[in-house]
């Protein structure tokens, strides 16, 4: 078996995205049956990953505005996405008897078996939720994708159910492969944590968590709001921690943020390293995550396999990641969510059940299964 594995999204900062690709990259050379793993990065076909740098550089961030400035305009995206195409297919055409995985959303020319991930729709179902260069750059291409594909995987049954209601796909084309947490998330001491609880300036459950991009599709408005409302005594002695690197449309959300900080019941943290984000998780007397649409939820797994209780949303594809481990309500509940704040800071009972309950639920995911079930797959596949 020969695989071609897609990996332009292993790159800094690391998106969810990023980390599927990158697991399902570093266990896939554990399978005898896979005599060759190339690596494709949208430019050239390599046998070996780089490690992918976490340090923004100037050149980075000059590089993502100025895309994000020309996908605003669809015949320079159309242009980009002919160039691109002829150079995908110059580059793949030689590659014969391999199975070609596009780990994010999309699909080159290529002659062989094609395997597709589509981690979500929320840029067609929810395109309010997306900056209009996002929307022209992946709208078509989901579409090709999907047609073209032998075989697609997506995250969740929720998104499974998307492309047959939206684009006529069959069920049988359709695998649904669950990601996970990282072995690096278990529930840890004060002790062990002490060192991050000082770099960030938190104090050991006595914050509330939210890890999210800063961006509509995350609704931080909405705990923000929620948390507003708590009272001063419960405010005085927990704060609300932000994690997230900044995205788009986020205006209104970081005014909201500069307000709360400056009545000091609330802290953002900015994009926080891999290798410190664990001991932040187990900090935290409770994780919130409001969302109003997610593909799978992976800070969801992150924060119960960290032993913090979980309040989310109910909508997408969260309950079924969460299963009866956290406690659920609409994302437009501002009410809703403050109430089950209060009682996921205040109620022991509760409390315990759902730690116990969000460490069972956990057992259930793993990305060594996530990377079998894949290469089950591709055998179906390959020559």
């Amino acid at each position: 078996m020969r695989i071609i594995l897609s990996v332009q999204s292993i790159r800094y900062p690391m998106t969810g995205i990023g980390r599927y690709t990158l697991e399902i990259a570093r266990r896939m050379s554990e399978f005898d049956e896979i005599q060759d793993m190339l690596y494709y990065d949208g430019v050239r076909v390599r046998n070996f990953i780089q490690k992918p740098s976490y340090r923004e550089t100037t050149s980075v961030s000059f590089s993502k505005k100025i895309k994000n400035i020309l996908g605003r305009f669809p015949f320079i995206v159309n242009a980009y996405k002919f160039t691109n195409k002829y150079m995908n297919s110059m580059n793949l055409s030689k590659l014969n008897g391999y199975v070609y995985h596009g780990t994010n959303f999309y699909l080159p020319d290529f002659g062989g078996p094609k395997v597709v991930t589509i981690h979500d729709l929320s840029v067609i179902s929810y395109p309010e939720y997306h900056p209009i260069e996002r929307i022209n750059m992946l709208s078509g291409e989901i579409k090709k994708s999907i047609d073209a594909a032998n075989a697609i995987i997506t995250d969740s049954e929720y998104v499974k159910k998307e492309i047959m209601t939206m684009f006529g796909a069959d069920s049988n084309k359709i695998h649904v492969v669950p990601l996970s947490h990282g072995y690096e998330y278990f529930p840890r001491g004060p002790d062990v944590a002490e060192n991050i609880m000082n770099k960030y300036d938190i104090k050991w459950k006595k914050y509330v968590l939210l890890v999210g991009t800063i961006e509509p599709r995350k609704n931080i408005e909405a705990a923000i709001d929620a948390f507003s409302q708590l009272s001063d005594a419960i405010k005085a002695n927990y704060k609300l921690i932000i994690v997230g690197h900044k995205g788009w449309s986020n205006q209104g959300i970081f005014q909201k943020i500069e307000n709360a900080t400056a009545e000091g019941w609330l802290r953002y943290i900015g994009f926080v390293e891999e290798q410190d984000l664990p001991c932040i998780y187990s900090g935290a007397q409770l994780f919130v995550f409001p969302s109003f649409y997610e593909g799978f939820g992976l800070p969801v797994l992150e924060a119960m396999a960290s032993g913090v209780p979980v309040v989310a949303s109910n909508s997408s594809s969260i309950p079924e990641v969460c299963g009866t481990a956290a406690a659920l309500c609409d994302p437009n509940d501002t009410s809703g969510l403050r109430d089950l704040i209060l009682r996921g800071i205040q109620d022991e009972e509760w409390r315990r059940e759902a730690i116990k309950r969000g460490l069972e639920r956990t057992t259930h995911f793993s990305w060594d299964k996530c990377a079998r079930e894949t290469y089950e797959i591709y055998k179906r596949y390959a020559n």
